[in-house]
C-alpha cells in the first residue's frame, strides 16, 4: 500500500545536491519505491529511466553522471509513483494529458480520396497494376 504523506516523501527524496551516477540514482529511487510498497519497483524505475533519458538501456552506462534537470525530473516522477500515481500516466513526458508522439501520427489519419479509392478497387478487380500508380 503506497504511502500518501508527501512530506515524508519530500524529505526522503532530497538526495545530495552533488551529481549522481545513473546507478546511484537508480538504487536510491528503487529503495524509495520499495519503502512505499510499490509492486515492482525495479520495473517501474527502469521504465521511468528509459522514458526520461531516452535510452533503452540506461544502466549500461552505470557510472555516467545524470544531468541536474534529468535528475530532478526522475525524482519528481519517483515521488508521484511512491504516492500511488499509475506508472502508465507518468510515462511519455510525465503528463497524463499528453498524447505520446508515436500515437499522434496514428491519430492523424486522413480519409482516402475518391481517386485513391477508385484506384484501389481497380487494382483489386485486376483492371490496373500497381506499377501505374
Amino acid at each position: 500500500m503506497p504511502r500518501s504523506g508527501s512530506v515524508f516523501l519530500l524529505t526522503r527524496l532530497t538526495i545530495s545536491g552533488d551529481d549522481m551516477t545513473r546507478q546511484e540514482l537508480f538504487i536510491n529511487c528503487v529503495k524509495l519505491l520499495e519503502d512505499s510498497g510499490t509492486d515492482d519497483p525495479q520495473f517501474d524505475m527502469m521504465c521511468i529511466f528509459q522514458d526520461i533519458m531516452h535510452d533503452k538501456a540506461p544502466l549500461l552506462k552505470p557510472k555516467e553522471e545524470v544531468p541536474a534537470d534529468i535528475h530532478e525530473r526522475i525524482m519528481q516522477l519517483t515521488e508521484r509513483r511512491c504516492g500511488g500515481y499509475p506508472l502508465q500516466y507518468l510515462l511519455e513526458s510525465g503528463n497524463s494529458t499528453a498524447i505520446p508522439s508515436r500515437w499522434a501520427k496514428a491519430c492523424s489519419y486522413r480519409a482516402p480520396t475518391p481517386k485513391l479509392l477508385s484506384s484501389t478497387f481497380s487494382i483489386i478487380a485486376g483492371k490496373k497494376s500497381l506499377a501505374l500508380l
